[in-house]
């Protein structure tokens, strides 16, 4: 492990943001500094009012207001880390993904002299690489990266064949087991809830997160329809719907048993988690969702797109049903194949899923994985 840095780290995605990302965020940087490092973070917020800092152990939060003049902000961002970085003392600055940190993160890593490391969690080198207005940040982002690290290994294959000659590392999201554990009140509210809203022998399969087109949520609920057994499924969507999905859902009302909860917080979601029989991830692109953690390492099975570091984690038969992504085929077949397993091995499959989180994906071995490749840069370069 490296000695103790002092690091700089830009971020859009923060507490109190909602979202995987910014859950994933507060993780890394959380143990980074438990681990002995020391953390200046700058979140860059469109809702703050003006400049906020707050020290914690181990570093300092800043909140960072951005106006709609983006360009002004990142001048004014300069200016404070001009200000700072004699006594700071900074050593490796670090872009946590999204569009502002990887625009910023080129021209601060001359302007300050520190080797760039470039963390991408999967949706933003998926949505920015096609983009005709994010691309070009991105790729001189990576271009300036002293190293790259992502979370799934179809983003490392993909990234090395465009920069082959960057070191780009695998490193999965973790969590952390240690907290993440159903109380008795959690599996009563899970019992209460399916007694309340769901039939006799229906099966339950919970979607959760931000519910764009990208999750496939509209092609899973249609490769449902062609079951011919909608009868037997009642979905619970937790997180923010898309429109189309939302008009899809109240046309087809009477055919497909629902219930919809807004977001919520990460442990306000234990006793839904409990409750599902089965959680569905039909995206046709992904990175690594903390919903695969989190409701996995619960015992819960999935039925999932075999795309990124769904692919990564999931054995198709052991932990679930997987199919090929935007393959609606596949889909229908997976569900039946989980609507014809029994009960007794559909709970072995969310078991050996359960054991595999906890032995291979902590938040202690993903802050390890981040080490290795801190004390492979050269701080001060």
């Amino acid at each position: 492990m490296p000695d103790a840095l002092r690091l700089l780290w830009i971020t859009e995605n923060y507490p109190p943001r909602r979202g995987g990302m910014a859950e994933s965020c507060d993780r890394i940087v959380y143990h980074l500094r438990q681990a002995g490092h020391w953390v200046d973070l700058f979140y860059l917020s469109e809702r703050s009012p003006g400049l906020k800092c707050r020290a914690v152990q181990g570093g300092r939060d800043w909140t960072f207001p951005v106006g709609a003049d983006a360009a002004h902000s990142l001048n004014l961002l300069w200016l404070e880390l001009e200000q700072q970085q004699a006594t700071a003392r900074w050593q490796v600055l670090l872009a946590f993904g999204g569009f502002l940190p990887v625009l910023a993160a080129p021209i601060l890593h001359h302007w300050l002299r520190l080797p760039l490391l470039t963390l991408l969690r999967g949706n933003d080198f998926d949505t920015a690489i096609f983009s005709p207005r994010r691309r070009e940040p991105l790729w001189q982002c990576l271009e300036a990266s002293a190293a790259i690290a992502v979370v799934s290994q179809d983003k490392k294959q993909k990234i090395e064949a465009l920069f082959p000659q960057k070191p780009v590392f695998y490193t999965p999201n973790g969590l952390d087991t240690e907290d993440w554990e159903a109380s008795p009140g959690d599996q009563a509210k899970a019992k209460s809830w399916r007694e309340e809203n769901m039939l006799p022998g229906q099966r339950l399969i919970g979607i959760f997160g931000h519910l764009k087109e990208k999750k496939g949520v509209r092609f899973f609920l249609e490769a449902a329809q062609q079951t011919g057994r909608l009868a037997e499924l009642h979905f619970l969507f937790v997180g923010d719907l898309d429109e189309d999905i939302h008009d899809f859902l109240a046309n087809q009302a009477d055919h497909i048993a629902h219930t919809h909860h807004p977001f919520t917080d990460r442990f306000s979601l234990l006793p839904s988690y409990l409750a599902c029989d089965a959680v569905a991830v039909p995206s046709f692109y992904d990175g690594m969702p903390n919903v695969l953690l989190e409701a996995g390492a619960l015992g819960r099975p999935f039925l999932a797109a075999q795309v990124a570091g769904l692919a990564d984690v999931l054995a198709n038969e052991v932990h679930g049903f997987l199919f090929p992504p935007n393959n609606i085929q596949a889909a229908r077949q997976a569900l039946l194949d989980f609507l014809d397993c029994s009960p007794e091995a559909w709970q072995t499959k969310g078991r050996a899923l359960q054991a595999h989180i906890r032995e291979h994906y902590t938040a202690a071995r993903e802050c390890t994985r981040l080490q290795i490749i801190l004390s492979q840069l050269n701080p001060g370069a």
